[in-house]
């Protein structure tokens, strides 16, 4: 009997090839766009305060009671005690001058009689009213500096970005067989001489 030993064995030999599926997919249209973002600014408006006391009114018309002689006793007093002496001179000379007149007897005219003439409309005028004038009355007006108080309000900022619009168009995929499946047997040879 013969011994069959693995090298006289006959070999089946087999080949398979895989099967490869291509694929492809251009890129697709991308677009992203994203609005600006919303801006608010306000500002509430500034409160004002302005005060102001009443300013003061002083009205001084003493002057103008004083031209109309109604000035006050010690004033009018005053003005008489300053024009005494004045009002004495006048009368000396006044009774110097009649005095005159009595002793001129050469003359024909009665001297007692021209005397007394005279007297009858003499007057001394005293003058105890102040100087009349269209200033007489002092208007003084203070007027009070305004208290401004502003309060000024801040600025408010309101910022919100908008979100990003994303639009992609995917494009169309093209599967394809890029390789057929195969299997190839290939039988040993066979010796069939005996």
């Amino acid at each position: 009997m013969t011994a069959i030993t693995s090298s006289s064995m006959p070999m089946l030999r087999i080949e398979q090839t895989f099967a490869q599926i291509g694929v492809k997919q251009p890129k697709g249209d991308q677009k992203l766009s994203q609005p600006m973002a919303t801006f608010e600014l306000s500002q509430p408006k500034a409160e004002q305060s302005i005060q102001q006391e009443l300013g003061t009114l002083q009205i001084d018309q003493s002057r103008a009671w004083d031209a109309l002689a109604q000035g006050g006793v010690l004033k009018s007093m005053h003005r008489i005690f300053n024009q005494s002496s004045q009002i004495a001179l006048e009368g000396i000379a006044q009774a110097v001058h009649e005095g005159d007149i009595l002793m001129s007897i050469e003359n024909a005219s009665n001297g007692v009689v021209e005397v007394v003439k005279q007297a009858q409309f003499r007057h001394h005028a005293l003058h105890i009213a102040g100087p009349a004038s269209i200033d007489n009355v002092d208007i003084q007006y203070t007027p009070q500096k305004p208290m401004i108080d502003a309060v000024v309000s801040d600025v408010q900022l309101y910022t919100r970005p908008n979100k990003v619009i994303h639009d992609y168009t995917p494009q169309k995929v093209n599967i394809y067989m890029k390789q057929q499946a195969s299997i190839n047997i290939i039988p040993p040879e066979i010796d069939l001489q005996i």
